[in-house]
């Protein structure tokens, strides 16, 4: 009795049907080996030989592979266990009629110009697909035409902002002042913002005249920190803004106006004047600043540029704090061989909590131990 083993088109699911006749041989098999399986073993069930009609017995099984339906057609008992085993060949899809799901049936959905396709709960790969934005800043979503998975397309209205919309102006829920310094909050990320610009000012008029005192520029955090904030009543503003395709930003319209007041006085910057080498002693000459009651000089071995200002870096233990007002000098002793890069700040301890409040960076200067 032989086996006839035959591929039937059902859904996306390929379906083998087996059926025997007067030979017994069930060896089977497809064209290039490409993805194989095996299922398991299908028993048949008895005919007695007494029956005159041709009586039909099937036994089927069902996988994620394979589906095969085996059916005896003569009035004889046949008894045993058929195997069926083979290799499907991927090139054959086609042949076999598997249908293509639509992409008009799923979740689309386009945000901030980025397109996102999910079927059920699965994210369809982006290469599956292609967009294209309308002139009415719709976007349809569309199957490219190699696709042997997806057809169809969607049109979608865009969620977020279209790229020639500026973002939603931001809003300031808070500004916390320690010292002179001064962190403006906002009350969360604003839609369609890439980055956010801050500015301070003593005119509450400052966004129309461009009055600021100060300007913390290209923040992508929802905060930012002011320092060395002179005494005074302020104003803080911030608007944020995205970049359009040519690389040029948009703005959104301008926040709030958040009022708040720095008590504490911001020192001035203190000057070095002279560094003199002596062996590994280091002796530095600087100018008294106003509203300063002390000083703190250091050695770092570089500098850096941070918030505006160059300072020394890495200065570890070489330093000397707490320098009393009116004194001019600071030596170091016993400094290492190399190049070190001498600064200072001026304090005072005008802030509500006492601690010190520091004005900026001197000017910095070099010196070089052999």
């Amino acid at each position: 009795m032989s086996l006839v083993v035959a591929m039937l088109a059902t859904s996306n699911v390929p379906v083998w049907a087996a059926e025997f006749s007067d030979d017994f041989d069930a060896a089977v098999a497809t064209e290039a080996p490409v993805t194989e399986f095996s299922d398991n073993t299908i028993e048949t069930p008895a005919i007695e030989e007494e029956t005159t009609e041709a009586p039909m017995a099937q036994a089927v099984v069902e996988s994620d592979d394979l589906s095969v339906d085996v059916s005896v057609s003569e009035s004889a008992e046949f008894t045993g266990v058929v195997s069926v085993s083979g290799t499907i060949n991927a090139s054959d899809l086609d042949k076999w009629g598997i249908d293509k799901q639509t992409i008009a049936n799923y979740d689309v959905t386009i945000k901030d110009g980025v397109a996102t396709v999910i079927n059920g709960t699965i994210k369809v790969p982006i290469s599956e697909y292609t967009v294209t934005k309308n002139s009415d800043d719709t976007y349809t979503v569309a199957a490219k035409s190699t696709s042997k998975n997806y057809t169809g397309s969607k049109t979608v209205q865009a969620e977020g902002k279209a790229e020639n919309k500026k973002p939603d102006a931001p809003m300031i829920s808070s500004v916390k002042v320690v010292g002179n310094k001064a962190t403006v909050i906002l009350s969360g990320a604003s839609e369609g913002a890439a980055g956010y610009d801050y500015v301070i000012s003593t005119d509450r008029d400052c966004i129309t005249n461009k009055d600021y005192d100060s300007v913390n520029k290209n923040q992508v955090q929802t905060s930012t920190t002011f320092k060395y904030v002179q005494q005074g009543t302020y104003y803080a503003y911030c608007h944020a803004w995205k970049r359009d395709k040519n690389g040029k930003k948009v703005f959104s319209d301008w926040s709030n106006a958040y009022p708040f007041v720095v008590s504490a006085i911001t020192p001035d910057a203190p000057v070095i004047t002279n560094v003199k080498v002596s062996g590994s002693t280091i002796k530095v000459t600087y100018k008294a600043a106003a509203n300063a009651t002390g000083y703190d000089v250091v050695l770092g071995t570089s500098s850096k540029k941070e918030n505006g200002e160059t300072r020394p870096y890495h200065y570890g233990n070489h330093k000397v704090l707490n320098l009393k007002e009116g004194t001019v000098t600071a030596t170091f002793k016993k400094v290492p061989k190399g190049t070190w890069v001498v600064g200072m700040h001026a304090f005072n301890r005008t802030s509500e909590d006492g601690k010190k409040v520091f004005s900026p960076w001197s000017n910095l200067k070099k010196a070089t131990v052999k």
